[in-house]
């Protein structure tokens, strides 16, 4: 399969070599003793070296920091959509949600210049340990930014769906055929239960527009046949049992895609999806009979292989210290990701450098050359990287307060 590079970090490097010392690292194939050495932003093997910074974390697990492979990042501050029932198609419930746009609430948000609420999205993402994200829209120049709060994939291409494209974005093959070359095609397919939904991967299939480059989204009308055509084609998918269950009232089964490992999760905005990749996680539980540690995977490395990136979703040294630190709650490490939430995190890293952490990690902050800020997160007090962390996007965040 084709792959992609991990978006290089362009952030400072950190001033010293950290150390986590007392940690079990977490990882879908198991868990391994740490410690986990950290030097210039990269994982650098486990021992200390003279001059290095430790941090003492016994007691915690350390897991590779998520990737979430389907959001639209500008689209996450607006409120809360009233139920508008469950449809066949979900061109019909953007239809239905229309008039709702038109609110005051929602003209108010839409108001907003669409590089705060997209730096938005991305706050939105790192407060529940998202350090990678796949972004179904056009490219913004922030998301390449030394302050961006989080890598977003590229370079892609994308298509809304069969039925908006060339409506909204490019058209089908247009979208397709402007794809740099190894990089992901998303696209919006099969999202419903009509006969239009469940066609579309035969539509996509007679225009040779099925392969490894192929990412689609949702899936909810595939059939067994599509199934197996889908996979033949060695095209993967991005799951959203949150969006699909709010907006058709049903979701797919992930098996045959996660055995083949060609299967993510994603959240989708807030319009139709969960809270954050954490809440997404538990829909994704009770949605399935999939393992913890395979569902770990979908927002690891098996993310990682779908998005096509090298490095992504591990902790072996040479790839981006990117990570979620939390306290180990006993049992099986990988069910801990799965019954947390976004406040209990201990630490999110980029990088090397603590970006939002409890506020006994504060030499932390000092020895990656972090700006540290308090902060409350669902009422725990944090510390946040006040570089990442502006204000105007920061107040569009429900539960987050900058001191």
């Amino acid at each position: 399969m084709p792959e992609a590079t991990l978006p290089a970090g362009t952030r400072p490097a950190p001033l010293a070599a950290v150390v986590l010392a007392g940690i079990r690292v977490v990882t879908p194939s198991g868990v391994h003793p740490g410690p986990l050495r950290i030097s210039r932003g990269i994982v650098d093997g486990g021992a200390p070296r003279p001059g290095d910074h430790v941090v003492r974390l016994e007691g915690h697990l350390v897991f590779p920091g998520l990737l979430n492979a389907h959001d639209h990042l500008p689209l996450n501050a607006f409120p809360e959509v009233p139920d508008l029932g469950t449809f066949g198609n979900a061109a019909d419930w953007i239809d239905a949600l229309r008039p709702v746009l038109e609110s005051i609430p929602f003209r108010a948000a839409r108001a907003i210049d669409p590089e705060v609420r997209t730096r938005h999205g991305a706050l939105k993402n790192l407060l529940a340990g998202v350090t990678t994200v796949a972004h179904h829209d056009p490219w913004l120049d922030p998301m390449g930014g030394a302050d961006f709060p989080v890598r977003v994939l590229s370079p892609y291409g994308w298509c809304h769906s069969p039925r908006l494209a060339g409506r909204y974005g490019p058209g089908l093959e247009e979208s397709h055929a402007m794809t740099p070359a190894g990089a992901r095609w998303f696209i919006h397919l099969a999202e419903g239960t009509d006969g239009e939904a469940r066609g579309e991967v035969t539509l996509l299939d007679r225009r040779g527009l099925l392969g490894p480059e192929t990412v689609a989204v949702h899936g909810v009308g595939f059939n067994e046949k599509d199934v197996a055509r889908f996979l033949a084609a060695g095209s993967s998918l991005v799951w959203c049992p949150s969006s699909n269950l709010k907006i058709l009232g049903k979701t797919l089964d992930p098996g045959p895609f996660a055995r083949a490992g060609r299967l993510a999760l994603g959240t989708d905005s807030r319009l139709s999806g969960s809270r954050d990749l954490l809440d997404e996680l538990r829909a994704a539980r009770d949605a399935s009979e999939l393992p913890a540690a395979a569902l770990l995977g979908l927002v690891t490395t098996n993310a990682g292989e779908v998005l096509g990136l090298r490095g992504a979703g591990a902790l072996e040294p040479g790839s981006p210290a990117d990570l979620v630190v939390l306290r180990d709650p006993g049992g099986d490490p990988c069910e801990a990701i799965l019954g947390t939430r976004r406040a209990d995190l201990r630490a999110v890293v980029t990088d090397g450098v603590p970006r939002v952490a409890d506020t006994d990690l504060l030499t932390w902050f000092s020895a990656a050359g972090a700006a540290p800020r308090p902060a409350r997160l669902d009422g725990a007090a944090k510390l946040v990287d006040e570089r990442l962390f502006p204000a105007e996007a920061a107040a569009l965040e429900p539960g987050l307060t900058l001191s």
